[in-house]
């Protein structure tokens, strides 16, 4: 990834933290669980290790302290998925990606990666709270 995709994607990740579909950031606007800041970062280790379809269907989950569907459903609004009747922007990512070809697949698995990084950067220049 280019410098200035990074940049157009750090913007857009920050926006997406403040879209009432993503509920990662605290309603006092500059603080987020440090959970999040992990979770985010394992993200594109864990599609690198597993796949994508995988480590999609793995964040669905919610873990102690984190909603780790949140995280999608950022990656989902920064990538401008359209929505699907009654589901969260992550559960249509994955829905998306479920039925996708394999050279789609491709495509979404560098933007997914791509989306993770910028946002991992964005997460870390809020404050991090304890869960």
């Amino acid at each position: 990834m280019n410098k200035k995709k990074n940049e157009e994607l750090m913007r857009k990740a920050n926006d997406a933290l403040h879209n009432p579909l993503v509920m990662i950031v605290k309603p006092n606007g500059v603080d987020i669980k440090d959970s999040y800041n992990g979770q985010t970062a394992a993200l594109g280790v864990t599609i690198a290790m597993s796949g994508l379809r995988p480590a999609l269907a793995i964040y669905q989950k919610e873990t102690e302290g984190c909603k780790r569907l949140e995280i999608l459903n950022a990656i989902a609004v920064m990538m401008n998925i359209p929505l699907a009747q009654n589901e969260k922007p992550g559960e249509t990512l994955f829905r998306t990606v479920l039925g996708c070809s394999n050279v789609e697949l491709k495509r979404f698995k560098t933007d997914v990666i791509n989306c993770s990084i910028a946002l991992k950067q964005v997460i870390r220049t809020y404050n991090l709270v304890n869960s």
